[in-house]
């Protein structure tokens, strides 16, 4: 519950740093159309993750298990974050988009990924996975919107 409230105060200081960024019109979507969307889906889906930590009590490794991998998606997006502007945008987001697929897929067994092996089949559908939300995401902001990507 704390590294969910600690990601609450991260997204509202995002928000509050894309707020100062226009906006733009319906028709010419401005910098801080995303930004600010994106801090509001952040925030949504925090809350509701508070909601749901509220109503399931977890065990002692249950709470440890899930830290970790928390910590793990938070190096991997600053790693995101770091990565972006000098490789681009497709490579980065692909690599990203596979690693968090990776990682959602280990915090859905209950033993997390210590305690199997990686299969040749779970790679392929993070990989299928991360180059099917990197070409969502360039047909959204690059072709829809005509949003330049770095």
């Amino acid at each position: 519950m704390a590294v969910t409230l600690i990601l609450a105060l991260l997204s509202v200081a995002y928000l509050f740093q894309a707020w100062h960024l226009s906006v733009g019109t319906r028709n010419n979507l401005g910098p801080g159309a995303y930004p600010i969307g994106l801090g509001f889906f952040m925030l949504f889906c925090l809350g509701l993750k508070l909601v749901k930590d509220r109503k399931e009590k977890k065990t002692k490794t249950g709470k440890g298990l899930a830290f970790r991998w928390q910590i793990w998606m938070g190096l991997t997006s600053l790693g995101y974050a770091l990565i972006l502007e000098r490789v681009g945008y497709l490579a980065s987001t692909v690599l990203y988009a596979t690693v968090m697929a990776l990682i959602f897929d280990c915090t859905d067994s209950h033993e997390g990924c210590m305690s199997r092996t990686l299969t040749a089949q779970t790679v392929v559908r993070a990989l299928l996975t991360g180059l099917a939300i990197t070409a969502l995401g360039y047909l959204l902001f690059h072709v829809l919107f005509n949003f330049r990507l770095p």
